[in-house]
C-alpha cells in the first residue's frame, strides 16, 4: 500500500483509488463502492497484500479493478 484518494459516485457513495508497489513497479487500482465497503477496515492495517480483480485499459493506461484483497500471511506457501 503507498497512498490511497477517496472520491464520490454521483449516487454519493465512496470508492477508493489505491495505488500499491512491489520491487518491479507502482500498480494503480480502484474500489468501486461495493469492493471499498468491503476491504476497507483491511487496507489501512498495513503490510503486504494479495490484490485481485480485472484489468482494464484507459486512455494507455491501465487499473486493477479490484474484486478481492487479503492479506499477505507469512506462512502462505
Amino acid at each position: 500500500f503507498v497512498t490511497s484518494k477517496a472520491t464520490r459516485t454521483k449516487n454519493g457513495d465512496t470508492m477508493l483509488f489505491v495505488s500499491f508497489s512491489d520491487d518491479t513497479a507502482i500498480y494503480e487500482t480502484v474500489f468501486f463502492p461495493e469492493a471499498y465497503l468491503a476491504f476497507r477496515d483491511l487496507l489501512f492495517l498495513g503490510g503486504a497484500f494479495l490484490v485481485e480483480g480485472l484489468v482494464q485499459e484507459d486512455f494507455g493506461s491501465f487499473v486493477l479493478q479490484v474484486s478481492n484483497l487479503q492479506r499477505f500471511q507469512e506462512n502462505w506457501s
